[in-house]
């Protein structure tokens, strides 16, 4: 997955998602925005099963919701391991946006706690009993840096290289390539630009994962990159 930011709108989303969803017909996700609930151990219904999510994503500055924030969840011998970079203290974010609203003042980036690669939130449960909870970059990503990485990092190269597998067997996959024209700049003057494509990936596994890539503004960068898994 490559990830870039840019200014003004969104950028990066990368997740895993623990829900069901809906099978639909892969041609309609084409152009369809991505839906998606940050992961939280009171969302998950199930921990019976080993299993790993990451969710990443970046956007412009966003008054209501955090635009930089990373979070990795391991569910191991049902205790719950998440893990976040670029988490900000809900309360904190609140006392920011009281004050924003009460002067009304252009909106400013309440979520100053940006991802940098080193975790700054731990929260760990066995089941629904909480056996920890930290939200301290020094201690967390001395802690836990190291191993926050090494399973981030082994997980999406696993899932990237599924998706190279997928593009590799377009016939097996069931792989969808749509590319949509972008408008051109139509104002007097405008420079003389090569038409552009937002291109659109869907393919799917054997056990029925869903991968599902973006690139938005045609410049071959992947903005966009999910994962999906049918298991409720």
């Amino acid at each position: 997955m490559i990830t870039r930011m840019r200014s003004g709108r969104a950028v990066a989303i990368a997740a895993l998602l623990l829900v069901a969803l809906a099978a639909l017909p892969v041609y309609a996700y084409v152009g369809r925005s991505i839906e998606y609930l940050p992961i939280e151990v009171e969302l998950i219904s199930r921990y019976t099963e080993d299993r790993i999510a990451y969710q990443q994503l970046q956007t412009a500055p966003n008054l209501g919701s955090d635009d930089s924030l990373a979070s990795l969840l391991i569910i191991k011998d049902r205790k719950m391991y998440l893990l976040k970079d670029g988490f900000d203290d809900p309360r904190v974010v609140r006392t920011q946006q009281l004050l924003i609203e009460k002067e009304s003042a252009i909106i400013g980036d309440v979520w100053v706690n940006k991802i940098n690669g080193k975790p700054d939130y731990i929260r760990i449960t066995d089941r629904r009993i909480e056996l920890m909870k930290n939200f301290g970059e020094e201690f967390v990503s001395r802690q836990f840096g190291s191993f926050y990485t090494s399973v981030r990092n082994a997980f999406l190269s696993k899932h990237a290289q599924t998706f190279r597998q997928i593009m590799n067997s377009r016939a097996e996959s069931g792989l969808v390539v749509e590319r949509l024209p972008l408008p051109k700049p139509l104002y007097l003057g405008a420079p003389e630009e090569p038409a552009k494509y937002a291109t659109y990936v869907i393919g799917k596994t054997i056990d029925e994962r869903l991968y599902y890539a973006i690139d938005a503004d045609g410049d071959g960068v992947t903005e966009t990159f999910t994962v999906s898994i049918p298991d409720g």
